[in-house]
């Protein structure tokens, strides 16, 4: 049995807090909703912004999302990081779902921002990922309701 990916993981945590009711907690059910999530997309596209969209669209054709829940993507990729940029995407995904009860923020492309391809990963950039990570966490957890769950996943 192969070891699975973050990418992986992160697209079960995605498919079981969008397909709760009808997942529950069976993992093969989830792992195949995935994979045909993943077998309809082209193969030249962003893989994570497009599953999210295919995911989301499947969840409410098939009336699987319930009302209480969301799922919000912060993509960092493309960019330099800068503090300022990241606590305005987090504040604009904890916005769009801070009405729900259970979500997910997906938290994608923050070792690239940090780190572009060519560059060498210092002890300095890996202390800077370490506390954006907390910082997200913090914001994620003081700018939601106290009964609602926010699920932050790191891709």
């Amino acid at each position: 049995m192969t070891r699975p990916t973050t990418a992986e993981l992160t697209k079960l945590q995605v498919v079981c807090s969008l397909f709760h009711p009808l997942v529950g907690g069976d993992l093969y059910l989830a792992r195949q909703i995935k994979e045909s999530i993943e077998a309809a997309l082209p193969e030249e596209v962003d893989q994570a912004k497009t599953f999210l969209e295919k995911a989301q669209k499947l969840a409410l054709q098939m009336n699987a999302c319930a009302p209480q829940s969301a799922i919000s993507h912060v993509d960092l990729s493309g960019t330099p990081f800068s503090m300022l940029i990241f606590r305005a995407k987090l504040l604009f995904a904890v916005k769009s779902i801070c009405r729900f009860n259970k979500a997910t923020v997906v938290l994608s492309g923050l070792k690239e921002a940090l780190c572009p391809e060519g560059r060498r990963w210092s002890p300095k950039k890996a202390q800077e990922y370490e506390d954006a990570i907390t910082f997200a966490r913090a914001f994620c957890q003081q700018r939601s309701r106290p009964t609602s769950r926010i699920h932050l996943v790191i891709y």
